[in-house]
């Protein structure tokens, strides 16, 4: 059970942490669009790809993630290291999502 729950918190962080790092190259293009009709695209594909696959990604690696901490009974100094880590990850996205947001409402 621990190897499966190990496997799906590292691809749900995986996953997480790629589109973090997508989004923001997504916004950048859609602010500076090269053809006509490319920056709606890329609103809409941020749009989806924020609230489809990474906010998900972002729950299960969460929870996986929880789960594990509370099945081994880690409570070692570098997991509140790591959970530092998690709670700028936490507000990373937030930021992002609201970037998300702002360009979808400014058009």
């Amino acid at each position: 059970m621990i190897p499966a729950l190990k496997f799906v918190h590292i691809a749900g962080l995986a996953i997480w942490c790629a589109g973090l790092l997508m989004l923001p190259m997504l916004l950048a293009r859609a602010d500076n669009p090269v053809r006509e009709g490319e920056a709606a695209r890329m609103r809409i594909f941020a749009h989806h790809a924020y609230n489809a696959c990474v906010s998900p990604a972002a729950v299960i690696a969460t929870v996986a993630g929880g789960a594990l901490l509370f099945g081994r009974w880690a409570f070692e100094p570098w997991m509140f290291a790591k959970l530092g880590l998690i709670g700028l990850l936490v507000v990373l996205h937030a930021y992002v999502g609201h970037c998300v947001a702002r360009l979808g409402e400014a058009g």
